[in-house]
Order: C-alpha cells, then structure tokens, then sequence
C-alpha cells in the first residue's frame, strides 16, 4: 500500500462475503464435530450404566465377570472419545464471544458493505490533504491539486485486530459516538487506529491513523461522510 491513505482498510480485494466465508464454515464444521462427539459420549455412558445395572443385580458370578471385561473394553474407548471431544469442546475462533475487539469488527463489516463513502483529511507527516472516495467496487484518492487515481477498493480484513481498548464516548457536530483504540498487524509493519463510530450508523464518523514500519511513519486525521451524492469524480 502507498503511502497516500485510504480509509480504514487492509488489502484485501475480496469482497466481505468471500472473506467471511471461512469462518462460517469453522462454526459448521465445529458444531457437527461436538454433536458427533455428544452422540458418542451418550452411547457410551448409557451402556456403562446397563452394564454396572447388570453387574450389581447379583445373577451370578460368571455375571459379573463378563461385566468387568465389557467394563474394561469400554474405558479404553470412552478415554479416545474424552480425547477427541473435549479439544473440540474447548475451541474457540479468533473472534470468541467475549472478544473486546467485537464492536470495531462490527464496525468493519458494516464499512466492507457501505457503498458510498468519502474520506477527507490531512497527512501530518507531509502536510498535506487528501479525499479518498469508496465507489461500490471501486477506489478513487488524491492530494492536494493533483489528479485523481483509482484502483480496485480494498476490504477491511477483521481476523487480525489486537489491543481494542473503549475510550468513552463524544458528540461530533450532534452525532454520538463511541471512540476506540485498535491496532491492525501485518508482515513488518503495524497500523494504529484511534476511530469514532457512530452510534446510529455503527461506522466511523472521524479516525486518527498512524502506521509504523522499519523505515518509513505514516499519520494522518480524517473525518468521513455517506450518501448517494459520492460518485466517480471523472
């Protein structure tokens, strides 16, 4: 990615459904391993209970010897299943329940499906402006006076937020918003997000940025806007 910025965003070109895509198949498969694994255990600790039933009605001694062997058979059994579901039992995605960082994914996705938005703010390294625009699928950004440039828009990746931290809240020119730290990792490099999110809406109504790597700092502060009215500048 250049050093221009555009928007809250991690490369990533495919759309939002594609990218979630993964995870819904994590929570199917999961939940079919678990169900399997419940149907098992139940099997298993029914036929422990005939068993023991069996053994302990006093028939015969050649009863209860047979009942200790089935007994013995099983354990080994019932310890494979415990081993197999109890790791499963255990599992948990990146984005468990209790995850922190569940209202700036929220918000995320909610951005990755917005069709029209515009980002204008100021890059405090160089002293200058710029607008991005976010056109259905596509990406237009510039700075100062010079020309416009497009590329294909970049989707916001959700799996790899750390450090989500809730500040407080802020009214914005009479909007209420809830203001949060974040910060996105990648190979070599670490982008900081300190972002307003509208309470309404649940997307960003301004954002501090910076992003650290070996040799180059870029930051920048934007506020953003919606609406039909955002179209291809050319």
């Amino acid at each position: 990615m250049n050093e221009w910025p555009r928007g809250v965003i991690r490369r990533d070109l495919r759309p939002p459904s594609a990218q979630s895509g993964q995870h819904i198949r994590y929570h199917s498969q999961s939940r079919q391993q678990l169900i399997d694994c419940t149907a098992k255990l139940r099997a298993i600790v029914t036929l422990v209970t005939d068993v023991t039933a069996f053994m302990t009605s006093g028939i015969s001694r050649i009863a209860l010897r047979l009942g200790e062997t089935f007994m013995k058979k099983h354990a080994v059994a019932l310890m494979m299943v415990l081993a197999i579901c109890i790791p499963i039992a255990t599992m948990k995605p990146a984005f468990a329940a209790d995850d922190v960082c569940a209202p700036v994914r929220a918000m995320l996705e909610k951005f990755n499906i917005t069709s029209r938005i515009r980002l204008v703010g100021t890059n405090k390294v160089k002293a200058i402006n710029f607008t991005s625009l976010f056109v259905d699928t596509k990406q237009w950004w510039h700075e100062d006076s010079k020309p416009w440039h497009i590329e294909p828009r970049q989707y916001s990746k959700t799996s790899d937020l750390e450090n989500c931290e809730h500040l407080g809240s802020e009214i914005i020119d009479g909007i209420r918003t809830e203001i949060w730290n974040y910060d996105h990792l990648a190979y070599q490099q670490v982008d900081y997000f300190k972002i307003w999110i509208s309470d309404d809406t649940g997307l960003p109504v301004k954002s501090h940025f910076k992003r650290v790597r070996p040799k180059a700092f870029i930051e920048w502060d934007g506020t953003y806007t919606y609406g039909s009215d955002i179209k291809d500048p050319v």
